[in-house]
């Protein structure tokens, strides 16, 4: 079924979820092997939101499925993270952004982690991967350049190393709205 979606984002989606599953059910080397066929179909180097979105899936699974390689594919996207982020300040700056930015500081709505923006997709990322390697993912966020940005990933960070621990938090609940506004 899913070698007949047309779309090798969208195929790379489901594959990484098949592999998350067989995971779980304790298939690991179909697992790896399964993530290393949806690793082909991947821009690592992502060109628009499109495929940031599709590698930022595929790093989830790697991170249940072989977390060194979830992040080779995350690291270098932090760079880039870093030179959007300031081109939005640099936009806002003059009046030409989104927003994002008020007197040179991000302004982090208190609904800013449950918006599906980039930025919120980067720190629930960084979110799931703690669970595989708390370090690296710390060393990781710590990699943003802007403190806010490298503040709300360190809470995200802590939330899912937390959420472990008591179950009370999943992907997608509002418990993950932490209200905080900077600036």
């Amino acid at each position: 079924v899913i070698a007949r979606v047309q779309s090798p984002h969208a195929r790379a989606a489901q594959l990484s979820l098949l592999a998350m599953w067989l995971m779980k059910k304790g298939e690991r080397k179909m697992a790896v092997e399964l993530m290393d066929e949806t690793k082909k179909l991947i821009n690592t180097q992502p060109e628009n939101q499109e495929e940031i979105n599709t590698l930022l899936v595929v790093a989830r699974a790697y991170a249940a499925v072989d977390p060194p390689r979830a992040f080779e594919l995350i690291e270098p996207v932090v760079d880039q993270a870093n030179e959007m982020i300031s081109a939005a300040a640099l936009l806002d700056k003059f009046g030409s952004g989104q927003g994002l930015f008020r007197k040179g500081e991000m302004v982090l709505h208190p609904s800013f982690m449950m918006a599906n923006t980039m930025f919120a997709q980067y720190g629930r990322e960084l979110g799931a991967m703690a669970r595989a390697d708390f370090g690296r993912t710390k060393l990781v966020a710590d990699k943003f350049q802007r403190n806010e940005v490298r503040m709300m990933a360190r809470l995200l960070i802590a939330q899912s190393i937390l959420s472990d621990h008591t179950g009370t938090v999943e992907e997608g609940d509002p418990g993950m709205d932490f209200g905080i506004t900077l600036g």
